[in-house]
């Protein structure tokens, strides 16, 4: 699992929890997201199948948080007006409802 933390970067953050990973990925709109986290997932798989680690995506789940100080401040923009599509080789990850990051609500 620790080599699996060797992808850590500027725009990726990982952190293992006994046989558990958690990502931490952010992206200023919904598609930007996007991108940074499948790009993450993607590197994460393919770490995984050489470490020879079995992914089980049916139990990944995604968490995505949104704030709309930087939109509100231009147009009353949200980021989302969807859920974002997070894929693991392909597969969906199930995405929990949109949740807002306390104390950005405020204008």
């Amino acid at each position: 699992m620790n080599k699996l933390l060797s992808l850590n970067s500027d725009t990726l953050f990982l952190q293992a929890f006994t046989d558990d990973l958690a990502l931490v990925s952010a992206g200023r709109v919904r598609k930007e997201l996007e991108n940074n986290t499948n790009k993450a997932l993607d590197a994460i798989a393919n770490k995984s199948r050489k470490l020879k680690f079995d992914l089980s995506v049916d139990k990944c789940q995604g968490l995505a948080f949104r704030s709309n100080v930087h939109y509100r401040q231009r147009h009353e923009q949200s980021i989302f007006y969807r859920n974002p599509i997070f894929k693991i080789n392909g597969q969906s990850v199930k995405i929990d409802e949109l949740s807002e990051i306390p104390g950005n609500s405020a204008g």
